[in-house]
Formats: structure tokens, sequence, C-alpha cells
């Protein structure tokens, strides 16, 4: 089938938790479609991604929970047994608390022959592929010990795991984990894709990342403004290609600050970088004690003492500016961080911040709001399909 409720490309354009599920009811409506034809998508997405990509499946488990999450998992297991494919279901909790168009999805499966069973100390034998249909993007605080217990069995299991919109335990907007995650092999995401996905631990967890816009995700986009965005390889056509008479003062100036002493390897790599990417004139701020290495490597670069005259000096200098390789967490690396990003600020310059220079951001007692123009690098595995 060809409908764009099916596995598409991931799409370059990020969104909060509480944007995707307060906007999907708004695009469903826009496009004339009742939530359970949503939870039937959903779940057809999953199945069709469980029979693609994990082969020859004769036996299925699907650990539903309480919320819409466990109604997808329904869905799934009454498309399963549909296929002859034999199906185990653990519910959490009484199936009885089910509510809306996940009760709808539990009839369906019971009607179609499937049994409702309580999770078990073992996941059964020869089962191929578990269905993490557990817990949503609604996660708040620490997952609770009886959900945890069953992740624990999901874990030690040799099955594949494939997840539906979010392994149970991510933060769907952090990517940190609420105390125990459930570590998928593959990842199917609804609507519109959840920054947690692709930020801090995700890449442990989800596995394969797919999308399924389930039929209103234009509409979707064109209803909510994406919290952040993903990098594109196609972003490298924008780039203009230089004049024959371009040289190095008409190409931008980069600022790398960082380097602390013993630590002037990432500062360097940082600006080599900035140079093989085609900025013209690139200076380099860092400890006394990294001066001579880095130098020594990069006599490219202009490599100068991060004090207080060359700070303001280049600050003013450059076009944009990177702060944090190798900076470092000690008194220097603060005061660093502080000069530096407040002048950046003041300027209204481009402005990356990495590694250390995070945590002095994070450490900040009173940060306005800055607008870059940077954007999450995402791993290759993440953007593949």
């Amino acid at each position: 089938m060809n409908t764009n409720h099916h596995l598409t490309t991931l799409p370059e354009a990020l969104y909060t938790s509480l944007q995707v599920r307060e906007g999907e009811r708004a695009a469903a409506k826009a496009c004339v479609i009742d939530m359970y034809t949503l939870m039937l998508r959903a779940g057809q997405s999953v199945f069709e991604c469980l029979m693609s990509q994990f082969g020859n499946v004769s036996r299925i488990l699907v650990c539903c929970g309480k919320g819409n999450n466990g109604g997808d998992g329904y869905v799934v297991g009454k498309l399963a047994l549909e296929h002859n494919i034999d199906v185990e279901l653990w519910q959490l909790g009484s199936s009885n608390a089910l509510v809306g168009d996940a009760t709808r999805a539990r009839d369906d499966f019971l009607a179609a022959g499937g049994s409702i069973s309580s999770p078990k100390n073992v996941v059964p034998e020869n089962t191929d592929v578990i269905v993490d249909a557990l817990l949503g993007t609604g996660i708040s605080g620490d997952v609770r010990d009886f959900y945890s217990h069953v992740i624990d069995r999901i874990n030690q299991s040799a099955a594949s795991v494939i997840a539906v919109d979010t392994p149970s335990g991510l933060n769907t907007d952090t990517g940190a984990i609420a105390g125990n995650a459930v570590l998928a092999d593959a990842t199917v995401t609804f609507i519109g894709t959840k920054q947690g996905l692709v930020t801090a631990r995700a890449r442990a967890f989800t596995g394969q990342l797919y999308f399924a816009g389930l039929g209103v995700d234009s509409i979707f986009a064109q209803q909510n403004a994406p919290s952040a965005l993903l990098t594109n390889h196609s972003w490298l056509d924008l780039i203009k290609k230089r004049p024959r008479d371009a040289h190095k003062g008409t190409q931008g100036s980069a600022l790398v600050v960082g380097g602390n002493n013993g630590m002037g390897g990432a500062a360097y790599l940082a600006s080599c970088s900035a140079l093989r990417a085609g900025a013209g004139l690139v200076a380099t701020l860092c400890h006394a004690e990294s001066l001579q290495s880095i130098r020594s490597l990069l006599p490219e670069a202009m490599v100068s003492e991060a004090d207080s005259q060359e700070l303001a000096r280049r600050s003013t200098w450059s076009k944009a500016l990177c702060i944090g390789p190798g900076l470092g967490r000690d008194e220097w690396g603060k005061n660093v961080f502080s000069h530096v990003f407040n002048q950046a600020r003041s300027h209204e310059k481009p402005m990356v911040i990495d590694a250390d220079g995070l945590y002095w951001l994070a450490a900040e007692e009173k940060v306005e709001a800055y607008s870059t123009t940077c954007s999450p690098l995402i791993p290759e595995r993440q953007r593949a399909f």
C-alpha cells in the first residue's frame, strides 16, 4: 500500500511529546478521521514493520499497558492472529481498566480469538518478537516497580523487540531513562517525531527508528511549529559555491574556545573541523599550557591564550563561535565560558555550545533565551531506513 500512514523516511522536524499528544486530535479532526482509525493505523504500521524487519515470525508476545499505547498493542495482536501468528498478550493491571479506544481495540482482539493473560516471570519459549506497548509518551517520574519487572523480563529475553511509539521508560522529551527502559531493536513512532527519541540516551534504546504519519502528519506539521530540527545531508546542497576570486577574508571567521590544561585535543579537532568545513579564518583561544601542542598540530589557525583581552577581541572579530571543547570544569573554564557566552549573546552571534560548555550553561543561575542557528546532529543509524 502507498498511503502515508505506513512507514516513511524520518522527517526533519522534531516535536515535544505534549505537542504530539495535543496536536494529533486537531490534525485528525481537520482530516475528518476519528481517533480509533488513528489507533488502527498505528497498529497496522507496527505490524508491517514487525513483519518486514524480523522475517519469518510464528509467535509473538504483546505487552500492553492501560493507555492508548496498550490499545495499539491490541491492534497489533489482532492483526497477528489474522495472519495465523501465535499471540500471547500480557496486560498489566486489569483489562477492565482500559477506557475509550483502547477498550474497543481490546474487544476487537478478543473477538478475533485472542486471549489476555497477566505477565509471567519468563517470556514464553520460542517467542520470535516482543511488542512493547506498555508505556507511551506521557510518562512522568520513574517507571513503577511492576512495570520495571516486566521491562526486565523483556530485556532478558532473546526475542527481538519492537516498541510502539517509544520504548517504555524512555522520556520522549529529554531522551533520559525513567529508572528502567525497554531495549528495543526497532521503534515505530507516529505523527511527529518526538525530540527525546533522537537525543541523550535514546540511541541505546530505540534501535532502528521508523516513522508513520498515519495520514495526518502533513496537517499536523502545518498546525505545529517544530521544537527542533534533525540535520539532513541534503542541507549541504544549500552551501553556495565559492566564487573563483574568493579568499580567506571573504569566507567568514570562526572562533573556537576551549583546550584547558591537558585537554587541548578537543579544541584542536574543533578548529581543524572549522577549517575543513570552509571557514576562511579560524582563531583558537586556549589555556597557556595548551598553546604549543595546538600550534604545532594546526599552524593554519591563529592560536592564542584565552586571556580577557583576547577573549573580548576575538569574540567581536568572529562571525560565529564554538565554546566548550576541552574547556574543563575548573575556575578557568568557568570564567572563560562566562566571558565568551556573554560577549556572544550581546553581539547576537551564532554559537555552538559543546561538551563542558553545556555544563557551565546548565550551571548558570539565570540564562536568557538565546536563539541559535544550530540543530542537533543525529547518528547515521537513526536516519537510515
